[in-house]
């Protein structure tokens, strides 16, 4: 997959990664990216990596890619998911946390059930990525 790196010049960068995979237990989705969306967190990281940066990811992570709200398509899920359906257009926002190691500046993101919601009908996707 495509993804956006944040490099330790400070620059982005585009670079090719594995596609994520879901894990045996849990309740999780498989999201293709449609919109994401600039996140005034990303002043933590720029022009240098600052202290809070470390609360919101795992800076240490090789690349390193940003971006927290995102809107996109479930392409696979576990068995155990519910509510929601491959197929399903969804949006959300991923954790601050210190161990974050994935973002939102790439083509797909594994997050879990209650990590995202159906996206609204009748808002334009690119204002629910933002949101």
């Amino acid at each position: 997959m495509k993804v956006i790196e944040l490099t330790s010049e400070n620059t982005f960068h585009q670079t090719e990664l594995p596609k994520p995979s879901l894990s045996k237990d849990g309740k999780n989705i498989l999201v293709k990216i449609k919109y994401t969306a600039l996140d005034t967190v990303i002043d933590y990281f720029l022009p240098e990596r600052n202290m809070g940066a470390a609360y919101v990811h795992d800076v240490k992570t090789k690349p390193l890619i940003l971006g927290y709200h995102y809107i996109g398509t479930i392409v696979d899920k576990s068995a155990s998911v519910d509510n929601l359906d491959v197929g399903d257009i969804v949006y959300g926002h991923l954790d601050y946390k210190p161990d974050q190691k994935q973002g939102t500046f790439s083509e797909y993101v594994v997050v879990t059930e209650d990590e995202c919601a159906p996206a609204p009908k009748g808002v334009d996707e690119t204002v629910v990525a933002a949101s």
